[in-house]
């Protein structure tokens, strides 16, 4: 899975924030070629695995959880109802709301997403490995990260 180095890209010098984004898009490209498999994108993929981790939200929770717009949320969530993977009821602590909920199908489909999740996780873990990294305090220090600026996406 892993590409011998790109000459015509030079790392060296670039700033964390253009490293981060090219990482961030390597990552993404690693899960969508093992997702497709499955028929599904990244963004399904994050939307099923919230709920998987955390039960029923609504689309607002899922909003945060996933740094997905609002209106994004509304697509991919109504693909996601069609194709039988969730549901949506009223919100019996708010009646103005509603609750997003797996179906088995889409238990089933969000466990798959894990999996491949998971493996091109350890991966990227193995490379981190072999290059004299933690690879527990990389995951760490990016979560701490994410977790102090994830304000400024939603």
């Amino acid at each position: 899975m892993l590409m011998p180095a790109n000459p015509l890209m030079s790392h060296s010098n670039a700033p964390s924030a253009v490293l981060l984004i090219r990482g961030g898009r390597v990552a993404a490209a690693m899960l969508e070629g093992k997702l497709s498999k499955l028929g599904l994108t990244v963004p399904y993929a994050t939307i099923l695995t919230a709920l998987l981790d955390n039960g029923p939200k609504s689309a607002t929770d899922l909003c945060v959880l996933t740094m997905r717009e609002r209106a994004n949320m509304s697509v991919l969530l109504a693909k996601l109802r069609k194709i039988g993977y969730v549901s949506e009821s009223q919100n019996p602590l708010d009646a103005r709301s509603h609750v997003i909920s797996l179906t088995e199908s889409g238990r089933e489909a969000a466990e798959k997403c894990r999996a491949v999740t998971e493996e091109v996780s350890q991966a990227i873990d193995n490379f981190l490995a072999v290059q004299n990294e933690n690879p527990e305090k990389f995951r760490g220090a990016l979560s701490d990260f994410l977790s102090k600026f994830h304000s400024l996406y939603v």
